[in-house]
């Protein structure tokens, strides 16, 4: 990187001075930090006016601040527009931009836990880099200065239409998923020659859907139904792969090199160690876990309660129900309700604030509760929320969005004040009244 003038971030490469590898590394690293965003620590240094902070924008001020006086205000910072109390100046931030970038600038969450400011990229989940993102970004700018959306939708619906063609050698008619799984003479000869042996000509007529169902529900009553169960996916997998490599690779149908390699997919499954999921760990910010580590998410739609601070003992817990109302305009209501060790409403609270998405309000929601429970001396907790989205992220099934991230390492810092903290997942109906709560909070705007 250092040959190249990467590191002092010189962009400008005269004709000639670099090979096309060295200036295509440039040019692609140019892109990039063109366009990541950033997140503002509560000691910010980053210039209100020319970083992309406000969701991966920069915020727009006010049209009188464009004449002369603007210039005094050029090198403010975003911590100037803070309070000391970890909260926006929100007079200050309505005297200095639009109404829409105001907005959304006070509908960031400003994380107690994040004190510098940190680079993200806006165009995906998890806040990361990934170059199916950067495409995206390139195709879209590409029309947008050489041709009109109508060019990129007649290219998007000529791709369509050729993917909806014929998929085997010799097929007439447009593409079904009966015919792709089941129907076609290829599909019908690789099921009557798996270890299954399955007779196709019996299904005429039937919807594939329910016939893959049908099949899986008669495989799992067998002695060894799991191991029947994962050869009958692995062939569907094998057959949508071998579709993939007619069509863009233009390979042809080799049934031995199909079945084997059918088997090995097959038998990388069977050989796999399933993780115990009492032996998981827990969220990132919980005794030093690292993010990715599996919880059952079946048995968090069950109910069952996940600990993230401490484990199951004979002591009762207090349990806290919450919730989070969001509208478009970024306003949010809190609304929780809390049940004593022996199951009676002992308070109920609410609070308006703002957020950037529902998934951020029902994190907020759940720092406000947890926030709550630690300054009420609350030792023993269980927290249920009725977001399954914002669970199954912070237990470690799904990968945390950026939105959230720093609103979670806050609830982590909090939960080391617990002698024992859970959180589970509750339906709506039953959190109706923190629901209710939050409805009420949201409406005080």
């Amino acid at each position: 990187m250092g040959k190249l003038g990467i590191g002092n971030c010189r962009w400008i490469c005269r004709k000639g001075a670099f090979s096309w590898g060295a200036r295509s590394i440039i040019q692609g690293l140019k892109f990039v930090r063109d366009h990541i965003g950033w997140k503002p620590g509560i000691v910010s240094n980053l210039n209100v006016w020319d970083k992309r902070w406000v969701n991966g924008h920069v915020p727009e001020p006010k049209d009188c601040l464009l004449d002369t006086s603007f210039t005094f205000l050029k090198d403010l910072r975003v911590r100037d527009i803070c309070l000391n109390n970890g909260r926006w100046n929100e007079g200050l931030v309505n005297l200095l931009f639009e109404e829409e970038s105001a907005n959304q600038i006070l509908a960031i969450p400003l994380s107690q836990t994040q004190t510098h400011d940190e680079v993200f990229w806006p165009y995906t989940n998890s806040g990361s880099y990934t170059v199916k993102s950067g495409y995206g970004i390139i195709f879209n700018n590409f029309f947008e200065e050489h041709g009109s959306r109508k060019d990129k939708g007649r290219v998007n619906s000529k791709w369509k239409s050729f993917c909806k063609q014929k998929l085997w050698q010799g097929v007439t008619s447009l593409e079904t998923l009966d015919h792709l799984f089941r129907d076609c003479d290829i599909s019908s000869r690789i099921w009557a020659g798996s270890v299954l042996g399955i007779n196709t000509n019996q299904a005429v007529g039937v919807d594939v859907r329910d016939w893959i169902v049908n099949w899986i529900l008669y495989l799992i009553k067998l002695e060894d139904g799991p191991v029947q169960v994962i050869h009958f996916i692995g062939i569907l997998v094998s057959i949508w792969n071998l579709r993939n490599n007619i069509i863009f690779r233009g390979e042809s149908f080799n049934p031995n090199i199909f079945f084997l390699k059918a088997r090995c997919l097959t038998e990388d499954v069977l050989q796999s160690k399933l993780v115990n999921t009492k032996d998981a760990l827990g969220p990132p910010g919980f005794g030093g876990c690292d993010q990715g580590n599996s919880f059952d998410l079946h048995a968090l739609k069950a109910g069952q309660p996940f600990y993230a601070v401490g484990s199951f003992s004979s002591c009762p817990l207090v349990r806290i129900y919450v919730d989070a109302s969001w509208k478009d305009s970024r306003l949010v209501g809190f609304g929780w309700v809390v049940y004593d060790t022996g199951g009676e409403v002992r308070f109920e609270g609410c609070e308006c604030g703002r957020a950037e998405s529902p998934l951020q309000a029902e994190a907020l929601g759940l720092k406000h509760a947890i926030t709550w429970a630690n300054r009420a001396g609350i030792l023993h907790l269980e927290i249920s929320s009725d977001c399954l989205q914002l669970l199954s992220q912070w237990m470690g099934t799904e990968g945390i969005h950026h939105q959230v991230k720093g609103i979670m390492n806050d609830v982590a810092s909090i939960s080391s004040s617990f002698h024992c903290l859970c959180f589970s997942y509750v339906c709506r109906i039953r959190n109706s009244r923190a629901h209710g709560l939050a409805k009420q909070a949201m409406n005080m705007h």
